[in-house]
Parts: C-alpha cells; structure tokens; sequence
C-alpha cells in the first residue's frame, strides 16, 4: 500500500495536466484592446478628460524642480565666469605689485635716509638708552570644570527646596 503524501494543502490549489487543458478550453478568449481611432468633434461636443490629481501635481513639481536646476546652472555659469575674471584680476595686480615694489626698493638710497633721521634728532639703535622693567603676572585663577559647573547649577537650584 501506498504511503500517502505529507503535504496535503497542495492538493487543493492543482490541477492535472488534463483538467487544465479542459478549463483553458472553457475559458474565452480576451478580445484584443481597440486601437484608437481619432474622429472628428462635431460643434458644441463636449469631450470629457479624466486627469489624476497627483500626476498633474507631480508633472508641475517635475518642471518647477527643471526650472529650479536650469536657473542655479545658469547662475552657476555666471559665477564661475566672475571668479575667472577676478583671478585674472588678482594676478595682474600681484604682478603690478611685485614691480612696484622693485622699483621703491631700488630708488632707496640708504645714506640719505640714515641723514635725515638724524637731522631730525634720530639716534642709531647702538646709542639709544635701554631701561628694563621687571614686573610679575599674577597666576589665572583655576577654571571650573564641566562637572563642576553642572554640580553648581544643581546645587543652586535646590538650594531653596525645603525637605
């Protein structure tokens, strides 16, 4: 005798090859879908358009977000061109400023101004009087800790709290 199978739940959702022949038999054939034909509006037809709130909500979201994009690029484009044009800019002075200060360095004439500091009562840095002063900088007093600061605010807010 036969041993009877342990699953026993499958048997309710098949089908032998045969029956399923006989049930794709008995059922119809889906008819195929129209294909659109255009036709044209006789005056004053109405013609009703169905249209999805929220498709419509996301198209508008879609084109402000494209909108959005191409402006920020655009202003992207502007900037960048700005801050070519203001290295540009930088560079021609740092170079007008190397020059300029060449030339002031080389017009120097040392002597001459070592004579009109002293003309106008300039000692040299050797003959000028030194003083020191010596003074003491008090110790910065210890700050508290994070623990000690929040144990503060404690025990300041229960200070008044009668047990």
């Amino acid at each position: 005798m036969a041993r009877k199978a342990d699953i026993q739940y499958i048997r309710h959702s098949y089908i032998d090859g045969t029956a399923a022949k006989k049930l794709a038999e008995r059922s119809p054939k889906k008819a195929p879908l129209p294909l659109f034909e255009p036709r044209m509006l006789e005056p004053d037809q109405k013609v009703e358009v169905r249209v999805d709130p929220l498709s419509v909500a996301a198209t508008i979201t879609a084109v402000v977000l494209v909108v959005l994009m191409v402006v920020s690029l655009l202003q992207f484009g502007a900037a960048y061109q700005q801050n070519v044009e203001l290295q540009e800019y930088v560079y021609v002075l740092r170079n007008e400023n190397l020059r300029l200060e060449q030339e002031y360095r080389a017009s120097y004439d040392l002597a001459e101004i070592e004579a009109q500091a002293l003309a106008l009562g300039m000692v040299p840095a050797e003959q000028a009087q030194t003083m020191y002063i010596s003074g003491a900088v008090p110790a910065e007093p210890a700050q508290p800790t994070f623990w000690e600061n929040v144990e503060l605010i404690f025990s300041e807010l229960f200070a008044n709290a009668k047990v």
